[in-house]
């Protein structure tokens, strides 16, 4: 099945055989020959070739040259087409028992294809460059790109589109993701197409032997666990430090905390991985849209990381060395903090339904998440 025109699903190539009938007239029945040949193929493929005579003095004899190599003494013959790219005759004479021949001919074309081109394309952007080169370059011939799912079917539309297909050099727009399988929790990230060109050489139909294999990925990062993350939004945190003064006491320094200084809460904003080119950055970017609305909006997370609980637990300490006062203020800072984070982690399944909620109704209905 193809669509329009880049897709195609590889088969055995069916030649156009070239046809060519030769006549010697006489007594008998005029003789004739015919040859039946492709008029190309791949290197390290076989050709089949074939000659059929009628009419004459019958008893007939063979005799193939290919590449002015003698070859079989049959009706049909067999090529394996060697690793030297050429334009060869093939010929075969066809002598009936009075001594009368004819020897058809054809020009047969010995073709290499070499395809090369990227491994992996990020979702979203152009592809860098394919390219195909075809030997004997002296040879007429019309080029076509053309692309497959190694997989078979897939979800979410899958398709190439190719910049110039029909150059010997060309990219893809913008790659498309799909899913395989065809399933919006479970498809991967990644995707694979094959690419192939389509050399058409005097009639007949030729691909290089390997599709390349061409990965499509959506972009996105992973979390401790190697598990997919496809956006963030950072928790906040306490950042800054409080004002810091010092007194004598009995000829002592001691040094205190004397007020809120420039303790904040430091809110940060969202990473998004997809490409913003891409069908999933607009999805994955109003998830993390929602989660910064709730940590910075919403009850109990604006609550956290806030630098008026931090000067409370501070507000009390005293040194007679002011290292050992900024050290016991940054503890208390860095025990806030993590406190504030465990209650966000353990918070989890009350803030991530709602900002599901909003990328699950998003398109593409992939790459998405029901666990809370």
């Amino acid at each position: 099945m193809y669509r329009h025109h880049h897709y195609f699903i590889p088969t055995c190539v069916l030649f156009l055989f070239a046809l060519q009938s030769y006549i010697v007239q006489g007594n008998n029945e005029p003789f004739t020959v015919t040859l039946y040949a492709p008029l190309a193929g791949l290197l390290g493929t076989t050709a089949q070739f074939s000659v059929s005579p009628s009419g004459g003095a019958g008893g007939y004899t063979y005799q193939w040259t290919i590449a002015d190599v003698d070859q079989g003494i049959t009706a049909n013959q067999s090529y394996l087409v060697p690793n030297t790219p050429a334009e060869v005759t093939v010929k075969c004479k066809v002598t009936d028992k009075n001594g009368s021949s004819l020897t058809p001919q054809i020009k047969f074309w010995q073709v290499k294809i070499t395809l090369d081109g990227p491994d992996k394309t990020t979702e979203g952007l152009d592809s860098s460059e394919f390219s195909i080169e075809v030997e004997p370059t002296s040879m007429s011939k019309s080029l076509e790109w053309q692309w497959r799912l190694p997989q078979g079917g897939g979800g979410n539309n899958p398709d190439v589109e190719f910049e110039d297909e029909n150059n010997e050099a060309t990219t893809v727009e913008n790659a498309h993701w799909y899913a395989q399988p065809d399933n919006r929790l479970t498809a991967p990230v990644e995707c694979f197409y094959g690419i192939n060109c389509k050399v058409t050489v005097s009639g007949e139909e030729l691909y290089a032997p390997n599709d390349k294999n061409w990965e499509v990925e959506v972009g996105h990062d992973h979390d401790i666990n190697n598990n997919v993350v496809l956006g963030k939004t950072l928790f906040p945190k306490v950042t800054g430090e409080p004002a810091i003064s010092y007194r004598d006491e009995g000829g002592l320094t001691i040094y205190y905390v004397s007020g809120i200084g420039t303790l904040t809460r430091m809110n940060f904003g969202c990473a998004v991985y997809p490409e913003s080119t891409g069908q999933f950055h607009e999805k994955f970017q109003k998830h993390e849209q929602k989660h910064y609305h709730q940590f910075t909006e919403e009850s109990p997370w604006k609550d956290k990381y806030a630098p008026l609980v931090l000067y409370n637990r501070v507000k009390d300490l005293t040194s007679t060395s002011l290292p050992v006062l900024t050290s016991s203020i940054g503890y208390e800072m860095n025990t806030y903090n993590e406190e504030c984070r465990l209650f966000m982690v353990s918070t989890a399944f009350l803030y991530e339904p709602p900002a599901y909620a909003i990328s699950n109704a998003e398109q593409p209905d992939y790459l998405e998440n029901d666990s809370y």
